[in-house]
């Protein structure tokens, strides 16, 4: 159920990336993500919450109930950008896999 969620995210992810601006098919990097943002804020927080609702629905990740949607959006591309300038390699991540990165690191579910 996880792996299929994952892909269904994934899919929409390379869909609204492909419409972001990315060419010829070839898959956007965190940079480029990251340099777009700047131009369409709104895409970007689409995009992210996209990624946060799928974890969420396929229980990858766990949001707190008091954090709204566009919160954990803005705080994932916040903690992105911050990544980024730490680890500068990071930039060149695949942005699905960045996205996944950040949202795993903020938002894992606890495990008992």
């Amino acid at each position: 159920m996880k792996r299929f969620i994952l892909t269904i995210a994934a899919a929409v992810l390379a869909v609204l990336t492909s419409s972001a601006g990315s060419a010829g098919g070839e898959r956007q990097t965190l940079s480029q993500f990251l340099a777009n943002c700047s131009g369409d804020q709104q895409n970007c927080t689409m995009l992210t919450y996209n990624v946060i609702q799928a974890g969420k629905s396929g229980r990858y990740i766990c949001v707190p109930r008091d954090v709204t949607l566009d919160q954990a959006a803005a705080r994932q591309l916040d903690w992105l950008k911050q990544e980024v300038q730490n680890n500068p390699r990071f930039a060149n991540e695949d942005l699905e896999d960045a996205q996944w990165t950040a949202a795993g690191k903020l938002w894992s579910c606890s495990r008992k």
